[in-house]
């Protein structure tokens, strides 16, 4: 019973992994969409702006849709290790919020 149990939990793993990798392949082509259609502007010029106000490390970059919008949510550590978390609108590249973690 645990040997069948445990294969199970494996297999169960190893399918999410390959969902997760799917996803994320799914979100490259519409994130590579949006940009050619022109309804996105490119995250080099995000992390371009971030970079010219900002000093950190990138943690990590994410585009959301949000009410019909899209954003780029771009996590970055300083060098106290404070975390900040910035929006953009990912049509203007207008930074609309910047939140503090704790």
């Amino acid at each position: 019973m645990g040997r069948a149990l445990n294969r199970d939990w494996l297999v169960g793993l190893a399918l999410m992994v390959i969902c997760n990798s799917a996803m994320a392949d799914d979100d490259h082509l519409k994130a590579k969409r949006l940009l050619k259609s022109g309804d996105i502007v490119s995250i080099e010029q995000i992390l371009t702006k971030v970079r010219q106000s900002y000093q950190g490390r990138v943690l990590e970059v994410d585009l959301e849709e949000k009410d019909g919008r899209y954003l780029y949510e771009i996590e970055l550590v300083d060098s106290k290790g404070e975390v900040s978390k910035f929006y953009f609108d990912a049509k203007t590249g207008e930074e609309i919020e910047k939140t503090h973690d704790d």
